[in-house]
């Protein structure tokens, strides 16, 4: 009995905290972003009640419609193309050929890149090498750089957001490939299935799952596109390239409209959260299956994964005043939101990886009268190996190239990261390039080392996690 409540106790105790942290800067803000919708404010000083403005005039602003008829046209035909190439690539590299694994190491490079990295690059080549290409051939069309036109400018930017998306995807489709038993292929070979055929009636059903999940995290991702359009166009031209996010962070953050740009950002969250539900419940559904029989902790389970879903731009006004409020304005306060931003996918890995580990032998560890957190540290924790890799660079990708979470939270202040020092390279008069790739370089290797190192147990850690 004792060590039954032992085990209740420890659970609590790790459960709670985190919790808290989560409904602090992840919940809290949220709220706070819905009542701003409904009110004046400008970001500072006091405000009024004004009821249901906001929201009409979002639907009389052409600015605001054209950026949601841009953001949803950049998101499905990057998600196409992204998911079609994706596929393709692995099915290729899932084949029987030579140097299996260093083309899979290096089709994932590109991850590795910050956007912002990526934008300046694709920049210079959009601006200076494609022209220079066009005019040798003679060519018209191709003789301007296809960003300074307001009719082609979202091709260069979901060129950019593609070239960057594939690698991700093809790996979680490299993990679904792997799960197809051989002898599924076998017995299809018997009736004839090879080719097309065995595409189309063995394999693609049989990783549904692992496309469902690509699709969706896909569209989330392509419908919050911030980075790129920074790097690239800053809006332009012409307003043309304005998404979603980038709309609210311009206006919102600097142009005064802080509770129009709140009521904007609701919309948007209900968009995200439309799009969303579907996987969701199956997710749900999948994931949930080993959190016992507790109705509170599926419910805490469900509550923080449920934070994929919601989209920054409808956090990023409330965190900035409520970091501001709580002198969080720092690199503290950035780290804070890092572990809370990750938590639901972090979470998410780990409890579908946890699905492989016996419960026998927490049960044997118990009887050897183990605690709880000394069955985990000395059991749980060294079998996870796999995954801590994968929870590790997915995680160090993403705030090692991060631009808009210290953009917000640190404005102002004199602390920059990386990311944010090598935006001032980027000017109203032009880009210093020089500088600018030598910057790149530099702080690629780092996280290109640690990738090296740990990228043979990404596979595995993606394979064992994200669809158990």
């Amino acid at each position: 009995m004792d060590m039954k409540n032992e085990r209740k106790r420890t659970f609590l105790l790790i459960t709670i905290p985190i919790l808290a942290l989560f409904v602090c800067f992840n919940t809290i803000p949220l709220i706070r972003g819905v009542i701003y919708s409904f009110t004046n404010f400008k970001g500072f000083g006091t405000y009024d009640w004004v009821g249901l403005r906001n929201y009409a005039d979002l639907f009389a602003d052409g600015r605001v419609g054209k950026s949601y008829l841009f953001t949803f046209k950049l998101a499905v035909v990057t998600t196409v193309v992204v998911n079609v190439l994706s596929l393709v690539l692995a099915l290729a590299l899932n084949s029987k050929i030579r140097a299996k694994s260093f083309f899979r190491g290096a089709y994932f490079l590109p991850n590795i890149l910050g956007a912002l990295v990526v934008g300046y690059i694709f920049n210079y080549f959009f601006t200076y090498i494609l022209p220079a290409f066009g005019s040798m051939i003679g060519s018209d069309a191709m003789g301007s750089s296809i960003l300074s036109n307001p009719d082609t400018a979202w091709i260069g930017i979901m060129v950019v957001c593609s070239w960057q998306a594939i690698a991700m995807n093809t790996i979680i489709y490299i993990s679904g490939l792997q799960t197809v038993p051989e002898d599924v292929y076998e017995a299809g070979g018997l009736d004839g299935a090879t080719g097309w055929k065995q595409f189309r009636y063995l394999t693609f059903p049989l990783i549904i799952p692992f496309f469902s999940i690509n699709m969706v995290l896909c569209v989330k991702n392509f419908l919050m596109v911030f980075d790129q359009i920074m790097a690239l166009t800053k809006g332009g031209p012409a307003q043309s390239t304005e998404s979603i996010s980038y709309l609210i962070y311009n206006n919102g953050m600097s142009g005064g409209q802080f509770g129009f740009q709140s009521a904007n950002a609701v919309i948007f969250f209900l968009v995200i959260v439309t799009l969303s539900v579907a996987i969701h419940s199956v997710m749900g559904y999948a994931l949930g299956r080993n959190k016992g029989h507790s109705k509170f902790y599926s419910f805490v389970y469900l509550f923080i994964v449920s934070g994929m879903f919601v989209p920054f731009a409808i956090l990023m006004m409330p965190l900035a005043k409520q970091t501001a409020e709580m002198g969080l304005a720092n690199w503290f306060g950035v780290i804070l939101l890092y572990v809370v931003f990750y938590m639901p996918m972090n979470i998410m890995l780990y409890s579908g990886y946890l699905v492989n580990i016996p419960i026998a032998l927490e049960e044997a560890a118990k009887v050897d009268g183990a605690s709880t957190w000394r069955t985990y540290w000395k059991i749980i924790f060294p079998i996870m190996r796999p995954m801590h890799a994968t929870v590790a660079v997915l995680t160090a990708l993403a705030v090692w190239n991060d631009v808009m979470t210290p953009l917000v939270i640190m404005a102002g202040s004199d602390q920059n990261t990386l990311p944010l020092a090598q935006l001032n390279f980027q000017t109203q008069f032009g880009t210093n390039y020089n500088l600018a790739f030598a910057s790149y370089l530099l702080s690629l290797i780092p996280i290109l080392i640690f990738y090296v190192v740990c990228q043979r147990q990404i596979l595995n850690g993606v394979v064992n996690g994200a669809v158990k």
